[in-house]
């Protein structure tokens, strides 16, 4: 989760849910990074 920079290795369900959601274009545009007003 590379946003909050923490690691969800030794969690397999958690790591296989963001994965899923990692790939879905409306995570993709709903990024915090993405919207209007974000820091850089």
């Amino acid at each position: 989760m590379a946003i909050f920079k923490i690691t969800v290795a030794h969690m397999p369900s958690i790591e296989r849910i963001v994965a899923r959601c990692d790939a879905l274009e409306a995570f993709a545009q709903a990024a915090p990074q993405r919207q209007p007003g974000a820091p850089g």
